[in-house]
């Protein structure tokens, strides 16, 4: 037993001075210099790195600091010291600190389990372009220039060169896969549209989480959990101000994988949460929706209250589906505000690259507006009508059934091109100011005739001669 012991204490230890003999072997390969020259060999960027720590006990460890990514230059191609290099500039990505921890047992069993793959307080600097893409996806191909001469990778022939423009799928990470936590911590995304409009998105916490990937059984294993926390700033490029703020939370599961061809799902679908105080000023949508619209003006109906600051008065659940650019929406969210509720109907879009869109939705005023535009309304038509006994109510609201719903104003609309100025169109047809008083006008002549006919000739005689005026009226031009 004692000979036992003595033999296992001494397999342990021998592991123990291996591992340890590795760890400072690694250790002594793997530099802030090597990492550098390494990323540059193989991405079309350049890179910075401050420090780097590693570590191979219990699992596998690393530790970068002062990581930065931006566009390629001389210095890159040219493949300078650490030493001898000026601080970047223009970065594209860059964070306070990136660490990834992956167990290394599991390996041998040809598993690959991540515990954590986390970016510390990241900057991100994006520019959309009109097409969907952004200025981050040059920086992942093959640079030209390695180290002052040719790449020699450029003139390499692959094993198969039908493939080398194909799509990732799962198949390619060669064994299966399990993440903990993979994201961005305490993040900032500053993101310029085509339009020219900035969105800056603050404190973003973005995590994937539990994910588990099989590429021999994507029906069964492929999900991860997505997290998301942060506050978006949208500014205008035209005012240069701050045009809208959204208070974003998400968390639901999300397919990494099209199960059908293995690759990257390029749209993805999940449960987003704008919550309660996210506001948006100088919407040209419900600036159209005030008055503005031609059919609105003629039928004398004006909300200028809805024009200004709207501000969500609680949570909005909204079901996105996202890809190359394109936002699409995936149920019938309603957005309560203290002026209006704005509905958008399932299957409105939204392009982020050129800030265009295509909505289908409805307003409805609130009470208050809608007594404010209707009081405007029934004082123009007591003018016209003055003398009269007309109810301007009734009359009001018999000409604008159709845009009445529980007491309120109801515009079914749609709204297409650039967000700044949309083409809307609304989805009834509306009757002119001007041929409500003329058909009030009418009416009134025609009862006064009424009475007169009843005088002088009573019985059948009388209501001859009403179908006789009745004919005359129709032909009159109100």
């Amino acid at each position: 037993m004692k000979k036992i012991i003595i033999i296992i204490g001494s397999v342990l230890g021998g592991i123990l001075v291996l591992l340890l003999g590795v760890s400072l072997y690694v250790s002594s390969l793997l530099t802030e210099e090597f990492v550098v020259q390494q990323i540059e060999s193989n991405f079309n960027l350049r890179a910075e790195l401050k420090e780097l720590d590693v570590g191979l006990f219990s699992g596998a460890s690393v530790q970068l600091k002062g990581v930065a990514l931006g566009p390629r230059d001389s210095v890159a191609n040219q493949g300078k010291p650490l030493g001898e290099r000026k601080p970047m500039k223009n970065k594209v990505i860059s964070a306070e600190s990136m660490e990834l921890s992956l167990q290394l047992m599991p390996l041998l069993d040809s598993q690959l389990v991540v515990e954590k793959f986390i970016f510390d307080q990241p900057v991100l600097n994006l520019a959309m372009r009109a097409n969907g893409t952004n200025n981050m996806g040059s920086l992942f191909k093959t640079p030209r220039v390695v180290d002052g001469k040719r790449n020699p990778a450029l003139d390499e022939k692959p094993a198969s060169a039908s493939n080398t423009n194909e799509p990732f799928r799962a198949a390619d990470l060669g064994i299966a896969g399990e993440l903990e936590k993979v994201g961005l911590n305490d993040g900032t995304l500053n993101l310029r549209l085509a339009s020219g409009d900035r969105l800056k998105f603050k404190q973003l916490n973005l995590y994937l989480t539990d994910i588990v990937v099989d590429a021999a059984d994507l029906e069964n294993k492929n999900s991860a959990n997505l997290e998301l926390d942060t506050n978006v700033f949208v500014t205008s490029r035209a005012s240069g101000k701050e045009i809208a703020q959204f208070i974003l939370r998400s968390d639901g599961e999300i397919q990494p994988f099209d199960p059908k061809t293995g690759e990257v799902a390029l749209n993805l679908r999940y449960d987003l949460t704008m919550k309660e105080s996210s506001f948006m000023t100088g919407f040209a949508v419900m600036d159209q929706l005030a008055g503005r619209l031609p059919d609105l003006k003629k039928a004398g109906v004006d909300m200028k209250e809805i024009a200004k600051k709207a501000e969500l008065i609680r949570d909005v659940e909204v079901d996105l589906e996202y890809g190359r650019g394109l936002l699409k929406i995936l149920n019938d969210p309603t957005f309560p505000t203290r002026h209006y509720d704005l509905a958008i109907l399932k299957g409105s879009t939204i392009k982020l690259g050129d800030s265009t869109h295509r909505f289908k939705g409805s307003v409805l005023a609130s009470e208050n507006e809608t007594n404010k535009a209707f009081k405007n309304l029934d004082e123009e038509i007591k003018r016209a009508l003055k003398g009269t006994s007309v109810d301007p109510v009734e009359l009001r609201n018999k000409a604008l059934n159709k845009i009445i719903k529980d007491g309120r104003i109801h515009l079914d609309f749609t709204s297409k091109g650039a967000l700044r100025n949309p083409n809307v169109d609304l989805l009834v047809n509306l009757p002119e100011l001007s041929d409500i008083i003329k058909s009030a006008g009418g009416d009134i002549l025609k009862g006064k005739l009424d009475a007169e006919i009843n005088k002088v000739l009573p019985g059948g005689a009388g209501e001859q001669g009403k179908k006789l005026i009745d004919d005359a009226l129709n032909k009159l031009p109100f």
